[in-house]
């Protein structure tokens, strides 16, 4: 796990002091679960936005996705 300066959190598989393979990084912006290499989100990812817990899929490169081509989609409501 690690704790950095903006409060952010990880955990999930290192390789060489980096973020490697499957982790999940918290901080005040979101979430986001997916695979990492050589530090960087690569491949599939989802991200759930802390503003309105709204979640993303989305293919990772280089620590980026097209968040704008992103269909965003609800939380789940829990009927009563």
């Amino acid at each position: 796990m690690e704790d950095d300066e903006d409060h952010s959190y990880y955990e999930g598989g290192w390789e060489a002091d980096k973020r490697h393979g499957p982790g999940t990084l918290v901080d005040r912006r979101g979430i986001f679960q997916g695979q990492y290499v050589g530090g960087l989100a690569q491949g599939e990812g989802e991200y759930t936005r802390s503003s309105d817990q709204h979640t993303c899929k989305a293919t990772w490169q280089d620590d980026h996705a097209d968040m704008d081509a992103c269909q965003w989609a609800a939380p789940e409501k829990n009927e009563l």
